[in-house]
């Protein structure tokens, strides 16, 4: 399996949250998958809010940092969005990530980009996971907010959002959920799958 880890963190005082992320990174390396993981802090990537930045976007290639991101989703099966939580939301890091995704992969968008068209395209997107870390007065209520905006982007993207953990959560146990996760997601899509596939020779 092929995992994008997409860290938000902002600040490289907060060693612990990225400790956690490498450490992860380790233990799934250790269970013979690979992880490839981008500090989004040292990118540069435009603002999907500025208006040159969508001019650029929607009339020629893809010429900041995001490419490296958008270019390594075709290998991706699972990508996780990582962020620290500020003031009860993800890091405006990760919203600024979420909004270019939307940007590039939202089916219904009106007008795709020239430069999408003429790449060969993702026959099927990743699936989704969410690690956050908790600020002292994070309620039970700003997970929950944040998890619904993250399955709501997934679904905007056409995926899913297949887990959704802090990092109060110990690193081997959040491997362990990653598991959990996948392998009940393929067992439902291969369930749909043979439904469907008997339906057609019940016909």
């Amino acid at each position: 399996m092929n995992i994008t880890i997409l860290n938000g963190n902002p600040y490289s005082l907060n060693q612990e949250f990225d400790r956690y992320l490498d450490l992860y990174k380790v233990k799934m390396h250790n269970t013979e998958h690979y992880v490839r993981s981008f500090m989004l802090r040292d990118m540069k990537i435009q603002d999907f809010r500025s208006m040159d930045s969508i001019n650029t976007m929607d009339t020629q290639e893809i010429t900041d940092d995001f490419r490296y991101i958008f270019n390594s989703l075709e290998e991706t099966d699972l990508l996780i969005i990582a962020s620290p939580l500020e003031n009860g939301f993800l890091s405006v890091l990760t919203k600024m990530i979420f909004d270019r995704l939307t940007k590039v992969l939202q089916p219904s968008q009106y007008k795709p980009s020239p430069w999408l068209i003429g790449k060969t395209g993702i026959t099927k997107l990743p699936l989704m996971g969410m690690i956050m870390q908790k600020e002292a007065d994070t309620s039970e209520q700003d997970l929950l907010l944040n998890k619904l905006s993250g399955e709501r982007i997934a679904a905007n993207i056409h995926t899913v959002l297949d887990f959704c953990i802090t990092t109060d959560t110990g690193v081997s146990d959040a491997v362990c959920k990653t598991f959990q996760s996948i392998d009940y997601n393929s067992y439902i899509e291969k369930t749909y799958t043979d439904l469907i596939a008997g339906s057609a020779y019940s016909g």
